[in-house]
């Protein structure tokens, strides 16, 4: 059986191959002293990942199971190493897009998948 540190390597070649690197702005919610909270930016935290376009296809079924046609969907998506501090409402700016984090998957330390939502164009 494989160790860990095979797939971690596995994954740091997947990201080497196209990469690309990002810096994560966050806000923060922080006690305000006074029993409220204030918005607070923290410092940008630089990731080297890969962002990718994930395609899908399905066939649209009528009540009758009779095929009436197609379906294709587009999903931005990134890969990340498994130590890279990436959560949900993390905001970055890559190739003329402004993403927004929806939905980080943690996979034993070894990566993130993370599904993206195209914000805004550039």
């Amino acid at each position: 059986m494989k160790g860990i540190d095979y797939y971690k390597k596995y994954i740091d070649g997947l990201i080497n191959q196209q990469p690309t690197t990002i810096t994560i702005e966050r806000t923060e919610d922080q006690d305000n002293g006074y029993g409220g909270t204030v918005p607070v930016d923290l410092p940008p935290v630089e990731h080297q990942v890969l962002i990718y376009k994930k395609r899908s296809s399905r066939e649209v079924i009528d009540t009758s199971g009779m095929i009436v046609g197609f379906q294709a969907t587009g999903t931005w998506k990134m890969l990340a190493k498994g130590d890279a501090d990436i959560i949900r409402g993390d905001t970055f700016t890559s190739d003329g897009m402004n993403f927004k984090v929806l939905q980080p998957t943690n996979y034993y330390d070894i990566c993130k998948q993370i599904e993206l939502e195209v914000v805004s164009y550039v």
